[in-house]
């Protein structure tokens, strides 16, 4: 009985301590990842990603879908963008972060009932999540709908009262009214 003991004890501070790559913050995953985050910090968005990809092939995390999801927005390619938080949802379907860059995704693409679409999902599982009512603003905007635009900005304001942006929106509607 004594030797189980012991033997679950060994395995146990093993895995607590990371002598696993399941329990190590130094896991092949977590080098890949922190390398595309090298990349990314120097510029190499190409490199960046292409490690991104090798970390997502050993493990995947909801961050790494994002930073790839980020990175091609920035490379202005937004199917590839929305390919890769699609597929992170799909995995991570509660992250809000995803849904927010989805929401981008298809807002920078002019597809707008999606964007909404993914907007509500977002506001669904945060009705705080910062910027989301300031974006979903702007997509009322674009589809017409001024009042319920106005409405979401009031929202933003009052979630993040230190919104540039949106008390911006705010002073353009005063400013348009009188």
């Amino acid at each position: 009985m004594k030797s189980k003991k012991f033997f679950f004890f060994v395995i146990l501070t093993a895995v607590l301590t990371g002598c696993f790559p399941f329990g190590s913050n130094n896991s092949e995953d977590m080098l890949k990842s922190r390398e595309g985050d090298s990349f990314f910090a120097s510029g190499e968005i190409d490199k960046a990603l292409n490690s991104w990809k090798q970390s997502i092939g050993i493990r995947k995390t909801s961050q790494v879908y994002g930073k790839m999801t980020m990175a091609y927005m920035l490379k202005n390619d937004l199917t590839e963008a929305g390919k890769w938080a699609e597929e992170g949802l799909s995995f991570f379907p509660g992250d809000t972060n995803l849904a927010f860059n989805i929401t981008l995704v298809n807002y920078q693409a002019k597809n707008y009932s999606a964007a909404m679409k993914d907007i509500d999902r977002l506001l669904a599982l945060d009705t705080n999540y910062p910027n989301a009512h300031y974006l979903k603003g702007l997509l009322l905007e674009e589809t017409g709908k001024k009042e319920e635009a106005k409405k979401e900005y009031v929202k933003e304001i009052n979630i993040n009262p230190g919104s540039a942006r949106t008390w911006q929106k705010i002073r353009e509607e005063v400013k348009n009214e009188k």
